[in-house]
């Protein structure tokens, strides 16, 4: 998994840090919609963690 971020030329703190704080927030949710949002590759995360 660290190595896929840095090929998506990420930084592996932050990125970790942004699945630790959003992942608890859906809880046991059955809806798993929100996966592809987290992956290192999503256009959707943040520029902050490039």
């Amino acid at each position: 998994m660290a190595e896929t971020t840095k090929a998506n030329k990420l930084k592996p703190y932050e990125y970790f840090r942004h699945l630790l704080e959003r992942l608890p927030k859906h809880g046991k949710s059955e809806d798993l919609s929100y996966n592809d949002q987290l992956l290192p590759w999503s256009e959707t995360l943040p520029e902050c963690y490039c």
